[in-house]
Order: structure tokens, then sequence, then C-alpha cells
């Protein structure tokens, strides 16, 4: 079966599915030095206020939503940081992530109900996500939390069962990082983007991309570097009062991306 796009297909919204990640990321929250730790992502490498640019030449079929009128400014709040539930070494392999909160952004919501004034886009280092639906990501997930061998016990798994996740997983914490924003983010999944129950709208994934890289050179041994080398990057480069800059882009997507 191919799934038609702007659908909902209750399969894959299984409550118990879904009554179990909440479950294991409420576990994951666990105090750390009188901190309340987040379920991903854990770890900070920076936080910045910013400006959110809508572009001039936005084109028709996409000036849905926040996107609608050129050159709107939102102010907003960025946050990179690792992926691990821990607080790893910065040279420890896995996904850099990037959000990015609009702040006072009016208009319809999503989730009827919702009054919440703000919208988020969360993106990671690499155009696939590992898992294609929830119920493959609680799998692995839930793995490791075994005590002890829960690591190798997640990796055996999808060595043997699901080599096309393993692949993907193995080519992000493979990647070797020199500066938080000298790198390109995605969305993990596709979007809609139009209306929420009528035609015109299209599924489309966003990116983030690096008005300017090759500033830091990527090291070869990044778990030599010190712990906090990504948060001293993005450091450097506000005291020199550098101007941050990553440009966005919207590409149509059929679907998930192919692996």
């Amino acid at each position: 079966m191919t799934p038609e796009l702007n659908r909902e297909y209750p399969e894959l919204d299984d409550p118990e599915v879904f009554e179990q990640m909440v479950e294991l990321t409420v576990g994951q929250m666990k105090p750390i030095c009188g901190h309340l730790r987040r379920g991903q992502h854990a770890k900070a490498t920076g936080c910045v206020t910013a400006e959110f640019r809508i572009a001039d030449d936005v084109p028709s079929d996409l000036q849905h939503g926040i996107f609608r009128q050129a050159g709107r400014t939102f102010s907003a709040i960025v946050r990179f940081s690792n992926s691990q539930g821990t607080f790893e070494k910065d040279g420890t392999g896995t996904a850099r992530g990037l959000a990015i909160k609009l702040l006072d952004v009016v208009g319809a919501r999503a989730v009827p109900g919702d009054r919440d004034g703000t919208q988020d886009f969360l993106m990671i280092d690499h155009p696939v996500f590992p898992f294609p639906d929830p119920k493959a990501y609680l799998e692995t997930i839930s793995r490791k939390d075994i005590p002890l061998i829960g690591d190798v016990v997640a990796a055996a798994h999808l060595l043997l069962f699901e080599r096309d996740e393993l692949k993907i997983r193995n080519d992000i914490i493979g990647k070797h990082v020199g500066s938080p924003l000298e790198i390109k983010y995605w969305s993990g999944t596709p979007f809609w983007l139009g209306p929420a129950s009528e035609g015109g709208g299209h599924a489309v994934k966003y990116s983030a991309v690096p008005r300017q890289t090759g500033r830091t050179p990527q090291p070869d041994h990044p778990e030599d570097l010190p712990g906090d080398y990504l948060t001293q990057a993005l450091a450097r480069f506000a005291v020199a009062g550098s101007d941050l800059r990553l440009q966005g882009a919207i590409a149509n997507s059929p679907g998930r991306d192919a692996r």
C-alpha cells in the first residue's frame, strides 16, 4: 500500500505504543546535578536568540502558515544540541540537533484547543531519520535502556533484523563535526505545508544550510578534543562579533526519504 499524503493512518497511532513512548521519555528525564534532564538531546552545545526572516521569493504554492508573508521576521530562540539522552563529550559520535522556536506566531493550530503562540522546527544533521515509525523507534530505544548491556542488545537487533536502520545510524555517528554552525540540518520526517483539510498543499522537508563553511576544520579525532569543544566553537563566533547565519530551504517530498 502506498500511503496517501495529508491523511492519518490509525494503525500507526497505536495508543499502547504512544503510552510506552511517554513512559520511556519521562523515565529518561532524571535530575542530574540538580537540573531536570531532557529525555532526548539532553546536552545543549549552545542557545542563542535570533531573527527568523521569511525570504522575499517564496513560491506562491508554498505561501502557507508562517511563509505566507514575504519578508516578515519573527523573534526566535535557537538551540544546538547533541542527541544523546546523557551529557556525553562533544566528540562522541551522535546526531547533532538544531531546534528553532518562533515566538508570537498567530493562526490556526494543528491541534484543536492548543493556545500556544510558538512554532518549532526540529532538525538533525542527517537527511533521513533512522526509524520509519514510532513502533520501530520504541523497539530500539527501549532495548538501549536495558542495564549494562542495552547498547549491545540494541546494536545486535539492528544488525540482525534492521540493516537499513543500522546503516543510517552508523552514517550519523560516523560524522566528524568541527562546529555546529557549519553543518547542514534536515527535519526528520516530511511535514504537510498547506490547508489542513483542503487541497493545495505539499509534503515538504525543511533544512537549514550554513551561509559560510570551512572556517573550522573537521577534526580527525574529535574524541581527543575538550568535552565542550562544539560550545567553544560557537562561542568564538559570538565573541568575534561574527554574523551567525543559517539559510533555510523547503524541499517538496513525496513521502519519507528513500533509504
